[in-house]
């Protein structure tokens, strides 16, 4: 015989303590509850639940479905293990693509850039494509899909005019977005858990993928962005709303402050650094030294590593451009070293020791500070003649031994001097005659 349960909070109060702030909750309280219910604690359960109903034969039936109901509750986890062999014919492919190379169904990424890097451009020009089912860059094939927008960041207006602005670069027609949805929320008071009623309900809409723009926004006021642990509850929190609509997720973030070139991919992002862990892609937008130029890296956690994008800006859109050399990625403070050009070019030219007197040595005694600061004049002059502070005191020392240059001294006090002559011997002085007292 089947037993039909409705469970109530009442059920278990027997058996565990409930907090006031559960007890406002009669469901929260009643899940609460057989989440930290003991085995033992469970079966005891079970058999006063079962006498009470004058059934006490139904115990072992009762406690399966107190099992079962502990299961649904999230966070619980009981022991449901299978051995390999089962497990290879119950999942004998990877999940549908949703973004070749790039992200699967259930799965969720990370698009991160700098402040203003033009991330948002890049995830709506992507979504476009989605919707659309035209080929992204002319490198990712992709199949038409819908796809859900979820900005907090811009205003409406600021929404309908990029994607206006767009579409008239692209030459499309609004008809052609059909499958292309946004909702803006910025000003509302909405954050990645309390959306949970919002993704149950649009279930069944067919979305494939659906974009947070910006992540910081989303995240519970209560959250610390720096802590691994509370940003690991958020991310499986969007897991769980993946693997409940059958879509994938792209979060975009931003970077921290300041060049991020020196660090690998899975370090750029703010905040904590399980938000690359948790998540199956994580894409990276770096600054190419050439101007308006980005480079895309990602790495992946379901697909064959892929090779970085050279990207090039022409507002409104990105363009794929192949000519740019992915590893030229801007440098902190990177300008055009002169110094190093210059060094290059003075390849060519070696100088000798004849040469350095000749140019910065005469007849007149200068002090090394004096020829350092000739040759910092002779640089900006002739940089194909390129000349380092170390080569000057290189030279300086090579010039003495070869005799090309000589050293003149002047006592402990004062400073050596280089001249293109020997110093003169100054003759000894006549000893100072002794005066002769008067009588």
């Amino acid at each position: 015989m089947s037993i039909q349960l409705k469970f109530n909070p009442e059920d278990v109060q027997g058996f565990f303590t409930i907090s006031a702030e559960d007890a406002r909750n009669p469901n929260a309280t009643f899940d609460r509850t057989i989440n930290l219910l003991s085995q033992a604690e469970r079966k005891a359960c079970a058999r006063d639940i079962a006498d009470r109903m004058g059934m006490p034969g139904t115990a072992t039936e009762i406690e399966n479905k107190l099992r079962e109901r502990a299961r649904e509750v999230p966070g619980v986890c009981l022991p449901s293990f299978i051995d390999v062999p089962t497990l290879m014919q119950n999942h004998p492919e990877l999940k549908p693509t949703v973004i070749p190379n790039f992200l699967r169904e259930g799965e969720t990424a990370n698009i991160v850039g700098g402040p203003k890097s033009r991330k948002s451009w890049l995830a709506i020009d992507l979504a476009m494509h989605l919707a659309m089912g035209l080929p992204w860059f002319n490198r990712f094939h992709l199949e038409k899909s819908r796809v859900l927008y979820l900005d907090n960041e811009l205003h409406p207006e600021t929404s309908a005019n990029r994607f206006k602005r767009i579409m008239e670069r692209r030459e499309l027609q609004s008809r052609d977005l059909s499958e292309l949805c946004i909702q803006n929320f910025r000003g509302q008071q909405t954050d990645i858990l309390r959306l949970e009623s919002y993704f149950d309900e649009i279930r069944d809409d067919g979305f494939k993928l659906i974009i947070l723009d910006a992540l910081y926004r989303f995240i519970p006021p209560e959250i610390d962005e720096n802590s691994n642990s509370q940003m690991t509850a958020v991310y499986n929190a969007i897991d769980r709303y993946a693997s409940s609509l059958n879509c994938a997720f792209l979060l975009v973030h931003h970077s921290t402050k300041g060049n991020q070139a020196g660090k690998s991919i899975t370090d750029v992002g703010a905040g904590a650094g399980s938000q690359s862990r948790a998540a199956d892609t994580h894409i990276v937008i770096r600054e190419h030294v050439e101007p308006d130029a980005v480079v895309l890296q990602l790495v992946t956690r379901s697909f064959a590593p892929t090779e970085p994008l050279g990207l090039r800006w022409n507002y409104p859109l990105w363009h794929y451009d192949s000519s740019l050399d992915v590893t030229k990625i801007k440098q902190p403070n990177s300008k055009p070293k002169k110094a190093e050009n210059a060094a290059e070019k003075a390849e060519e030219f070696e100088w000798t020791c004849e040469a350095f007197a000749s140019e910065f040595l005469s007849e007149t005694p200068k002090t090394k500070n004096e020829i350092h600061s000739a040759a910092k004049d002779y640089r900006k002059k002739h940089p194909e003649k390129y000349l380092s502070g170390r080569q000057v005191d290189s030279l300086i020392k090579a010039a003495v031994k070869a005799v090309c240059a000589h050293a003149h001294t002047h006592g402990a006090n004062r400073e050596r001097e280089y001249a293109t002559v020997p110093q003169l011997k100054i003759a000894d002085k006549p000893p100072k005659r002794k005066r002769m007292r008067a009588a």
